[in-house]
């Protein structure tokens, strides 16, 4: 009796001092923000090395020591980038295939940096949505107007009206919520990443 109450304690204390991550979890999506599974593998042809940087939202702002953000597994020299602009317009036949994206930093989570919105170069009302895979990495809180390439499968979402509030609040600072306004429900492009890079622009 002894043993099962000590047993038991133990398993309270446990789960008590788990941390909550309840107010970055998404509508259909069971793994709060912080935490990730082993990662899935990686598309052909990819390295299977993972970059250790920005592994919690705590390290979200570290970069290499070049200045570069690298995210999860490196992207391959021979895959050639697609731009937002012709991944929008062929979003049907690229849906749930693997691609390599390449533009700008126009969103990031302000919360804990779990997604970003890369738009296109030419057309800013172009964008996709960016999730690590697993929540296997998150990005860094000043990374708007940073160049981009992002490696992963490409789907279109539906969101309800909550989870696009939710996903428009995330995107401010927390002094601007009460002004974010009303989001509506629709379909948005998303793509779930293995791999990213960020940087900023080149001054001239």
């Amino acid at each position: 009796m002894t043993k099962v109450f000590v047993l038991f304690s133990f398993l309270l204390v446990f789960a008590c001092s788990r941390p909550s991550h309840a107010d970055c979890v998404h509508e259909g999506e069971t793994t709060p923000c912080g935490t990730h599974k082993a990662s899935s593998h990686p598309s052909d042809g990819q390295s299977s090395v993972m970059v250790a940087k920005g592994r919690t939202p705590a390290e979200r702002d570290q970069r290499d020591s070049d200045g570069v953000v690298r995210r999860g597994m490196n992207i391959p020299v021979n895959v050639k980038a697609m731009s937002v602009d012709n991944a929008v317009a062929q979003a049907k036949e690229l849906d749930g295939k693997s691609v390599l994206l390449e533009g700008v930093v126009s969103k990031v989570c302000a919360r804990k940096g779990c997604w970003w919105t890369m738009r296109s170069t030419k057309d800013p009302s172009k964008t996709i949505r960016i999730t690590a895979n697993d929540y296997a990495f998150f990005v860094p809180k000043d990374a708007v107007s940073m160049k981009a390439r992002a490696m992963g499968v490409l789907k279109a979402k539906f969101l309800d009206r909550k989870t696009a509030q939710h996903l428009l609040e995330d995107g401010l600072k927390k002094h601007e919520r009460k002004n974010a306004g009303q989001a509506k429900a629709g379909v948005e492009l998303r793509l779930t990443a293995t791999a990213i890079e960020m940087q900023a622009p080149h001054k001239s």
